[in-house]
């Protein structure tokens, strides 16, 4: 059975991509695309039993962002590959400034301790940071399972042609797409926050964010064989891969 972790990043589409997947045959999901389970160590139930395993089933589909919150959750990548040094991983990663604004925008929305006057000052603006840097929150999976078992995807591509990109996440699970339904899944992610994307920065944070960003920018380049730089005009990505 095959374990696969959709562990990010957040704001970046994984609910669309998610509930896409969710819809093959051959996946089974948990009650909640967001499990949890690897957050909290010393769980008392098998990680098996949160799953719908049926006779068709051929791997199971854990949706848990949190799992891409370094250094928030520092045991993770361990604690998943004890369980299965096997497991599969896919990251999305979105324009590092238009996943922060979004993240800002989420957590002001529901008025989780940001005020739109004073985000700078917040915690929580300073964990909005961190999960876009996206080098840092999948680097340790790919040096610990290999880079062969993490599928690395930009949300920008994902919008601009989604039965493209399902195509390719079902290469990568060895899953045929003609037994999916995608009739129903949402044509453009982008829309689905809701109406809630309403803050931006102004120039001088945004540049700021940029220059911050761009060493891990760098080293996502060299890690990924996307071009980062065409989906992410603002930023100069490395050419030379190691």
């Amino acid at each position: 059975m095959k374990n696969v972790f959709l562990i990010g990043a957040m704001k970046s589409g994984t609910s669309s991509l998610y509930h896409a997947l969710a819809k093959h045959p051959q996946v089974a999901t948990p009650k909640k695309k967001e499990l949890d389970y690897f957050v909290k160590p010393g769980q008392h139930t098998t990680y098996s039993s949160h799953f719908n395993i049926t006779t068709d089933t051929s791997l199971t589909l854990d949706g848990t962002t949190q799992y891409s919150k370094y250094p928030q959750f520092r045991h993770i990548v361990e604690s998943i590959f004890f369980m299965n040094p096997h497991a599969l991983f896919i990251y999305l990663m979105r324009d590092p400034v238009d996943r922060f604004e979004s993240n800002i925008a989420h957590h002001i929305a529901r008025n989780e301790g940001i005020d739109p006057a004073s985000w700078r000052d917040s915690k929580k603006t300073q964990s909005a940071l961190a999960y876009g840097q996206y080098y840092m929150q999948i680097g340790p999976y790919i040096n610990r399972f290999g880079p062969h078992r993490v599928f690395l995807g930009a949300f920008e591509d994902f919008i601009s042609d989604q039965t493209a990109f399902i195509r390719r996440v079902c290469q990568f699970l060895d899953l045929d797409m003609n037994d999916m339904e995608l009739d129903g899944a949402r044509k453009n992610p982008r829309r689905s926050t809701n109406n809630a994307d309403k803050f931006a920065l102004n120039s001088d944070d945004e540049k700021k964010l940029v220059r911050e960003i761009q060493p891990d920018i760098d080293c996502l380049q060299l890690t990924s064989n996307l071009d980062l730089e065409a989906w992410w005009p603002r930023y100069r990505c490395v050419r030379d891969h190691v």
